[in-house]
């Protein structure tokens, strides 16, 4: 019986499974060291923000499918990962992250055999994959694999295209609702309001990150800044927004220009841009 809270069905989550370890035999590996969540919610359905933070996967071609994850990662694996292998790597000075790595890959029989690891991911620092390459010198070949994953998930089944579609719908009200919202006078901050307060309401996603929005001196500014201000009169108010939909993304970018003065440029930049859209 699968999970309710899995967004494929056990079918796909296999397939891709089976992909993965066919590409390893060819790379002539038996396994391979995940530190992608991304990757992980591809092949587990295991959802988590926690990009950054330590989280390790092991799948091999023998059929091994293991997290390794810290205990305040657990509720999130048993809530959303199919994955039936889950060993904990403990917060404590007495041991490391690349021991317990070591002890997961030693309980599944990988001493002298050829294990590959990602190393294209937020997930593991420097560090770590230093220390990881000391402790299994000599006791694996532990070799640097393609991102190969990425490539594979290049290709959208049709559940991941309806999440595309779905996004891109809740996407389309958000922005009518948003720029509904810009005007002179308007606080920065309520617009930020209504545009989460509606993706939300839609049983969306937040975006991998913070969307930037700003006016005036912050119109520029296409990374977060801090601080709310209120529109003015004839201001440039820049949305770089984006949202999800079971992880799936899409983003729209947008000016809005309050007038009631309008530069020429402004005017030029849209004729062009209408230009540009309708040719694709």
């Amino acid at each position: 019986m699968p999970k309710p809270y899995n967004h494929f069905s056990r079918e796909e989550f296999s397939q891709r499974q089976q992909k993965t370890r066919k590409h390893l035999q060819n790379l002539e590996l038996d396994g391979l060291l995940l530190f992608k969540i991304e990757d992980m919610y591809w092949l587990t359905g295991y959802e988590s923000d926690g990009f950054c933070i330590f989280g390790c996967m092991f799948i091999g071609t023998d059929g091994a499918l293991t997290h390794l994850a810290r205990p305040a990662d657990l509720g999130n694996i048993s809530y959303s990962s199919i994955c039936e292998d889950v060993r904990i790597s403990p917060d404590t000075e007495d041991s490391t992250r690349a021991e317990h790595v070591k002890d997961m890959l030693r309980s599944l029989g990988m001493e002298g055999k050829k294990i590959g690891i990602q190393v294209d991911t937020m997930g593991l620092t420097p560090r770590l994959f230093l220390e990881i390459s000391e402790i299994l010198d000599g006791w694996c070949d532990l070799t640097i694999a393609p991102d190969f994953i990425r490539i594979l998930r290049l290709v959208k089944s049709p559940q991941e295209l309806s999440y595309f579609r779905k996004a891109g719908e809740v996407m389309d009200v958000v922005m009518d609702k948003v720029i509904e919202a810009t005007c002179p006078g308007a606080f920065e901050g309520d617009i930020y309001a209504t545009f989460y307060d509606t993706l939300f309401r839609l049983d969306a996603d937040l975006p991998a990150h913070i969307p930037p929005l700003g006016s005036g001196d912050s119109a520029l500014n296409l990374r977060y800044t801090t601080k709310r201000k209120n529109v003015s009169e004839n201001d440039q108010v820049t949305l770089e927004l984006g949202l999800a939909y079971r992880h799936y993304h899409v983003a729209c970018m947008g000016v809005v220009l309050t007038g009631p003065e309008i530069n020429n440029r402004h005017l030029k930049m849209h004729k062009t841009s209408v230009i540009a859209l309708d040719a694709v």
